[in-house]
């Protein structure tokens, strides 16, 4: 799911909100998959993300939503337990870029 193009969208994206966490959504659509940014409405946007419910709507019409994925800008090069468990109680892939190593990371449910 994460071709070239999408890992590259997604850095870009975190890379523009650091030291804030980003946030966004995977949709397919027409056998195609593209990252659709979301608005991070935390109250505490560097240590955690909320994704608007406004976006997520625009995304489900866009198509089928098939992972969430946001960033860590810190030095946490891991899903914390609060996103294992939102992974979990959502059935959806999450997907992290690590920016402190430049790497992504995938977890499913």
């Amino acid at each position: 799911m994460l071709n070239k193009q999408i890992k590259k969208d997604i850095k870009a994206h975190a890379l523009e909100e650091c030291p804030n966490e980003c946030c966004g959504l995977l949709v397919e659509k027409e056998n195609s998959i593209k990252a659709f940014r979301c608005e991070n409405i935390s109250t505490e946007k560097e240590k955690h993300f909320r994704i608007s419910p406004f976006d997520y709507v625009k995304a489900a019409n866009e198509g089928r939503i098939k992972a969430s994925y946001h960033s860590h800008c810190n030095d946490l090069n891991t899903f914390s337990e609060f996103d294992k468990q939102n992974s979990q109680s959502h059935k959806i892939e999450y997907i992290l870029y690590c920016a402190g190593n430049d790497n992504f990371l995938s977890y499913k449910p």
